[in-house]
């Protein structure tokens, strides 16, 4: 009996890398407000979502959704989710693929705030608020 013990003992300890890197969900959102290198005048925010073993940048821009993996930020913050909520981001990157950019009205802000509801973050007011502003804010209020 003793020896059966061990044994689950063991395959615990060994199973335990792999299961933490399974339940590693993560977003991250980036704002950059160097009009350097924007493609509007607004600043902009995009997001990064990882399952522990691969992440996808992606933002939003009149042209639609697009790979942000080569954008530098000023800006970034990481927080952990759930696989629910990982699968719930994934929900809300399908919707944008048909849904048309309006700058101020739905824009890359918008989308940054509906990824964030869609993992159960408090999304803060817009406003009049530039990206990093509103990054700022919600960090603050989480």
């Amino acid at each position: 009996m003793s020896t059966i013990i061990k044994f689950i003992g063991i395959l615990s300890i060994a199973l335990l890398p792999a299961l933490s890197k399974a339940q590693n969900h993560t977003i991250t959102f980036y704002a950059n407000t160097s009009q350097a290198s924007l493609k509007h005048w607004a600043g902009h925010v995009w997001v990064s979502l990882s399952n522990g073993s691969q992440a996808t940048k992606i933002g939003f821009y009149p042209e639609g959704l697009e790979n942000e993996s080569k954008r530098k930020a000023d800006l970034n913050y990481t927080f952990s989710i759930s696989k629910s909520a990982y699968n719930n981001a994934l929900g809300v990157i399908k919707h944008y693929n048909d849904y048309p950019y309006i700058l101020g009205l739905h824009d890359c802000r918008s989308f940054a705030s509906d990824m964030a509801e869609a993992v159960g973050l408090d999304v803060p007011s817009q406003g009049l608020k530039s990206p990093a502003e509103w990054l700022a804010d919600l960090v603050e209020e989480n």
